[in-house]
């Protein structure tokens, strides 16, 4: 066999040996962990973590001052408990400035109090889960309220 019959030969070789569908290859472009350390597998897992809840009554009145109160009932979460000093903060509107309350309680809130001088209209009730120091831990979710003045 000549020399380059040979070299033709291992080079055909190597490439059948690297193309190969063996059970354990990966394709080049496939990813060598499976830790969720960012890209798809990181935001499936944020997704994972969740609050959910309703708002009760999801209208409340305030006239001369005097603020209906709601509740937020069914407060499930997913992926996360409330222990270890974790709970959940109650804003209107944002989860910026000042929360309106914060508790551990479930199924059902303790009742909540918007300002009086909120005014009427569409607004947010908006839910994050924090941690003991009172930050957040990227935990978030909203539903509406409507404020109305007068009965």
């Amino acid at each position: 066999m000549r020399p380059i019959q040979i070299l033709a030969l291992l080079f055909s070789g190597l490439l059948a040996a690297c193309s190969g569908d063996d059970e354990g290859d990966r394709p080049a472009d496939a990813a060598t962990t499976d830790a969720p350390a960012g890209g798809a597998d990181a935001a499936d897992a944020a997704e994972a973590r969740s609050i959910s809840f309703e708002v009760q009554p999801t209208t409340v009145h305030i006239q001369d001052g005097t603020v209906e109160p709601f509740q937020l009932t069914g407060i499930a979460t997913t992926g996360v408990s409330l222990t270890n000093g974790l709970h959940y903060h109650i804003f209107l509107d944002s989860s910026e400035g000042d929360w309106l309350i914060y508790s551990e309680d479930v199924p059902t809130s303790p009742e909540v109090e918007i300002p009086a001088e909120t005014p009427a209209g569409a607004h947010m009730v908006v839910v994050t889960i924090e941690d003991r120091t009172h930050e957040p831990i990227g935990v978030e979710a909203s539903r509406p309220l409507e404020v109305v003045a007068g009965p």
